[in-house]
């Protein structure tokens, strides 16, 4: 149970980090910092040399390459996938240890309603990327939901 529940706070602190990643990300407007979704211009992580530099300003010519959008966009998204593998991390050690009974249903329901917004956040993080549709205030403020209720099951 401990170990759930480490996991679980650690979880909420990195909340916190991508939250304020994706404010950073936000503040720079380096929202689109990169076109494409998952990669950065066809790459895993934003170009550097200036032959990847040439060749991502060819593939996607409407969106000149600015690196100074592509980090905050890049390091955004990895620090988000992380938060992803850790809420898989927890429902796996959820399901699979056994937790003392008053908390088995608890931790086990806590577990599916932490890992079903994963299903939702990397499709939206796909459509805010490539589209305009998810762009405005109401859409930003379903991170701050999930952020509350982990806040709530950790001082539980």
């Amino acid at each position: 149970m401990s170990m759930i529940r480490g996991l679980s706070l650690f979880g909420l602190c990195m909340a916190f980090v991508v939250i304020a990643l994706g404010a950073w990300t936000r503040l720079v407007d380096a929202g689109l910092g990169c076109p494409d979704w998952p990669g950065c211009y066809g790459f895993v992580v934003f170009p550097t040399s200036e032959a990847d530099v040439l060749l991502a300003e060819q593939r996607y010519p409407q969106f000149p390459y600015e690196i100074d959008k592509a980090i905050p966009e890049v390091v955004h998204r990895y620090f988000a996938a992380f938060l992803g593998l850790i809420a898989i991390a927890l429902t796996v050690t959820a399901f699979k240890y056994k937790l003392p009974a008053e908390n088995q249903t608890n931790y086990r329901i806590f577990a599916i309603f932490y890992m079903l917004p994963r299903y939702f956040w990397v499709p939206y993080g796909e459509l805010k990327t490539t589209s305009d549709y998810c762009h405005g205030p109401p859409f930003w403020r379903l991170h701050y939901i999930e952020l509350i209720f982990l806040f709530i099951f950790n001082l539980s």
